[in-house]
């Protein structure tokens, strides 16, 4: 989801204390004098997500430090199908 204000004009409205809808807000019987701001239900969401994915290390240390000790003791090997496959997958993904 991308979120971006699609011109200049948009973005100077938001902060522009003498355009007409500011104006009517404030002179409105109901207005309280209290503005609020509500999240869709996709903009949670999406907050959740990203709080969940923020919460999770970039890399698995503990994977790294296995397979690098294993080269270093050359015990680490993979098969030439196994490499083939996983590049025919990636090939598959890309087209």
């Amino acid at each position: 989801m991308n979120m971006r204000v699609n011109s200049t004009y948009n973005a100077y409205q938001v902060f522009n204390t003498n355009s007409p809808g500011r104006a009517r807000r404030i002179n409105d019987a109901s207005y309280n004098g209290q503005d609020t701001f509500t999240l869709s239900v996709q903009a949670e969401d999406y907050q959740q997500a990203r709080r969940a994915v923020s919460r999770v290390p970039d890399v698995r240390a503990d994977e790294i430090d296995r397979v690098r000790s294993q080269i270093e003791s050359g015990l680490y090997s993979v098969s030439a199908s196994a490499v083939a496959d996983k590049i025919l997958q990636n090939l598959n993904s890309i087209y």
